[in-house]
């Protein structure tokens, strides 16, 4: 009888914790306010990555149209916010379609972007890769080169004595065995 007794009454204890819903855990309280700040978090972390790289391509259109997708509008309205206050360039990545269909994107996106409160004046739409120009391969090479005789100069110049060791050692290396004694 006692043992029945004792479940009993922690389950009358319980039931007269429980509200209107039933009982209520503590993560289930924060559980909201956990989903917002990591969708804040997400949200700004999106909207810095498409201000950086501040490129459009043609994923962002419906296929063989000038009209943004959902995408396309999302990073046409945190480009918007961006460019409204500070002015610069939006690359519009040109695809395989003809200079028609380029040109109708070109006005679709600038009339998006001046409908959301960017100043026509202020903003220029050009065909770049995100990162800039880049160099050349030739100038590359050229910095390279350069870079490469500067690091020879500078290691012989301090390191000569380490050379001529490494030189001895790699010599008495050639002339022992496998198991390291002289040949």
């Amino acid at each position: 009888m006692r043992i029945m007794l004792i479940p009993l009454l922690a389950l009358v204890g319980l039931t007269g914790c429980a509200r209107e819903g039933g009982l209520v855990r503590v993560d289930d309280q924060r559980q909201n306010v956990n989903r917002w700040t990591i969708q804040t978090m997400d949200d700004e972390s999106v909207a810095n990555a498409v201000i950086t790289q501040h490129t459009l391509y043609p994923y962002h259109f419906a296929a063989n149209s000038a009209v943004l997708n959902e995408l396309g509008e999302r990073d046409v309205k945190i480009l918007a916010q961006h460019y409204s206050r500070y002015p610069g360039e939006i690359n519009l990545r040109r695809g395989r379609e003809d200079q028609g269909m380029y040109d109708a994107r070109v006005q679709n996106v600038t009339r998006a972007l001046v409908a959301m409160g960017v100043d026509q004046g202020s903003l220029r739409i050009v065909d770049k890769v995100p990162g800039g120009d880049g160099v050349s391969s030739e100038r590359a090479l050229e910095v390279l080169s350069r870079s490469m005789m500067a690091n020879q100069s500078s290691e012989s110049g301090s390191s000569t004595s380490q050379g001529d060791s490494a030189d001895r050692t790699d010599r008495g290396n050639r002339n022992t065995n496998d198991k390291g004694t002289q040949r």
